[in-house]
């Protein structure tokens, strides 16, 4: 059960852990739960019970915008945790609602859009080359 424990190890650490670290964590260890289950004689029972338990207990929140948006905005995971595309319709769906009030562009798209106008404001007041140029440079790529 050294998933188990290292997933609670993760989520109460006390520095450098954010909102967005939960569904990543939660996804993972219930994908390790179901590794085990398959490789393990004796740990059938206990794994199912775990896995159960923690989609019972985190149905609602495996499905929240708000934490969903969160992990996809987080640099290191993104959308890696998932492979349910029903989960990043559902973020860029929420982003749409809550920031642009329209349906006209995703929210992913919202996001980039946003950057590379702060992009080319930067550029245009000063006209030099900034570090922000560079990081949009980036992003763009």
């Amino acid at each position: 059960m050294s998933p188990v424990a290292k997933a609670l190890n993760i989520l109460q650490a006390e520095i450098g852990v954010q909102m967005g670290w939960l569904l990543p964590t939660l996804t993972l260890l219930i994908s390790k739960l179901d590794r085990i289950r398959i490789t393990s004689r004796y740990c059938k029972p206990l794994s199912d019970a775990l896995k159960e338990g923690l989609q019972l207990r985190f149905r609602d929140t495996l499905v929240e915008p708000e934490f969903i948006a969160a992990a996809v905005l987080i640099p290191k995971f993104k959308t890696s945790w998932t492979s349910d595309e029903n989960i990043v319709k559902l973020v860029k769906f929420e982003l749409i609602l809550s920031i642009h009030g329209s349906l006209s562009i995703s929210g992913l798209d919202y996001i980039k859009d946003h950057l590379e106008e702060e992009a080319s404001n930067q550029s245009s007041v000063d006209g030099s080359s900034t570090s922000d140029d560079k990081h949009a440079s980036i992003l763009q790529a």
